[in-house]
């Protein structure tokens, strides 16, 4: 009876001691996520860039305005259209951060930043602005958008596969560094040659800011080394502006009554974007 009695005993402390060690082992397992990191990425974005011209008017001396944009071009023949497209796609490197949380066995949270650089500009010919009217093409005229940096701040939600593989998804704000450029050649054939309209060249710079969704995979390499794959879909909005060329003195022998020509478009821009990247996870237990 003593001997089945403390054999008993040895075989629970025995129980004991295992459950303590696997409440150890899940622990440091489950600890593992938790922490900074710091890293970089490479990638390739694509955009999706849509310029479109709103309005232009011509004013003269005394109450007269000319609207040519109402019906596309007012009096205009031939092909119209108010919008071209400005897509492009490029490399982009730049690096990311965050802190994790270990918020259940299998769940992470988590918030990330990054930002990237990249530049790519898209450049259509014959009209100072997103606009085709045959009539009034001219080679010498050009309009370009640019697509610079982008960056973001977002949350993250993962779960785990396994102690070392993580699938999750991310959304938060973004930004991005878009420059748009109205090109009139100052050649004799411009409105735009000496004596009449300046200026000949106009750009306008704006960081977008927009939204972002994604979702992505990591995986653990040797001690404390994260790999990871993502895409991401972003929408930076619209963004608006308005150019205004003047004529002076007025009247002139070029530009007659004619005082100043304002043009007004939008630039529409999404992206998408695949990157690869490597970070270190500033955790001891995620050794």
């Amino acid at each position: 009876m003593a001997m089945r009695w403390w054999l008993g005993k040895a075989v629970a402390c025995a129980a004991v001691a295992v459950c303590a060690q696997v409440g150890t082992a899940q622990a440091q397992i489950a600890n593992s996520w938790t922490g900074f990191y710091l890293g970089g990425s490479l990638g390739y974005r694509a955009s999706d860039v849509t310029g479109t011209t709103t309005r232009e008017d011509q004013n003269f001396i005394g109450p007269i305005t000319q609207n040519n944009l109402t019906g596309c071009i007012s009096g205009a023949s031939g092909p119209c259209s108010p919008s071209k497209s400005y897509d492009n796609s490029t490399w982009r490197i730049g690096p990311y951060a965050g802190y994790t949380f270990q918020i259940a066995p299998a769940w992470i949270a988590g918030i990330e930043a990054d930002w990237n650089w990249a530049s790519k500009t898209s450049t259509t010919v014959g009209s100072p602005y997103p606009l085709l009217f045959v009539n009034f093409a001219n080679a010498n005229y050009s309009f370009s958008v640019k697509t610079g940096w982008d960056a973001s701040l977002r949350g993250r939600v993962g779960y785990l596969m396994s102690p070392s593989i993580m699938l999750y998804g991310t959304a938060g704000v973004a930004w991005m560094k878009v420059d748009a450029t109205s090109t009139c050649s100052t050649s004799t054939t411009s409105i735009c040659q000496p004596g009449e309209f300046t200026p000949a060249d106009i750009t306008n710079s704006k960081v977008l800011t927009g939204w972002t969704i994604g979702a992505g995979v990591e995986g653990k390499l040797a001690g404390n080394w994260v790999a990871r794959g993502e895409y991401r879909y972003s929408d930076f909005g619209t963004f608006n502006a308005t150019d205004t060329r003047t004529c002076s003195p007025t009247p002139s022998a070029l530009c007659g009554t004619a005082t100043n020509i304002v043009d007004s478009y939008d630039i529409k821009v999404r992206t998408h974007a695949l990157t690869v990247g490597v970070a270190y996870l500033f955790n001891p237990a995620s050794r």
